[in-house]
């Protein structure tokens, strides 16, 4: 089997794109002890913003800010 490695800012690319697709789709409360809730993916998006912001720039950055500020988005329970 021959392997292919893709480059490292096409792995932050597809991370990204799934966390925002979480982001998106995601319960804003939690509906069942157990699960992940848009918080979560939020959490998740200024991480890997932070993390690729060396190939994104100021924009990545900015980014970040806003997934992590982005808690009023969802309630405790």
């Amino acid at each position: 089997m021959d392997f292919v490695r893709v480059t490292r800012a096409e792995v932050y690319e597809f991370a990204i794109q799934d966390a925002e697709f979480a982001a998106t789709y995601l319960p804003v409360k939690l509906t069942q002890d157990g699960r992940v809730v848009r918080a979560t993916a939020d959490h998740l998006l200024a991480e890997l913003y932070l993390a690729y912001s060396d190939n994104g720039g100021t924009k990545s950055y900015d980014k970040a800010i806003e997934a992590a500020s982005s808690g009023d988005r969802w309630e405790r329970r």
